[in-house]
């Protein structure tokens, strides 16, 4: 398992604040690891977008970009959904 040295752990739900004509809203996305399933992390403080995440549970790395693009593009995909079933 990682050590913590000067990093904190991610519990990886991202929330994403949403604005709509019905005021704001938020959005939780969990995001887990590729490999193993974990929902916990270790990573910089401050991330760019080459810093590296690491799981947890069994060590595979990604960069926090690539985890970030993700996440942005699981929103699209719920957001396009939740839209198009209002509009059905």
């Amino acid at each position: 398992m990682p050590r913590l040295n000067r990093r904190k752990w991610l519990h990886a739900i991202v929330q994403f604040p949403l604005r709509t004509n019905h005021g704001a809203s938020t959005m939780k996305v969990n995001v887990k690891c590729k490999k193993c399933g974990s929902d916990k992390f270790e990573m910089p403080s401050k991330p760019n977008n080459s810093s590296k995440v690491t799981c947890g549970k069994c060590g595979a790395v990604e960069t926090y970009g690539n985890i970030m693009k993700a996440v942005g593009d699981k929103v699209t995909e719920d957001l396009k959904r939740q839209l198009g079933k209002m509009f059905k």
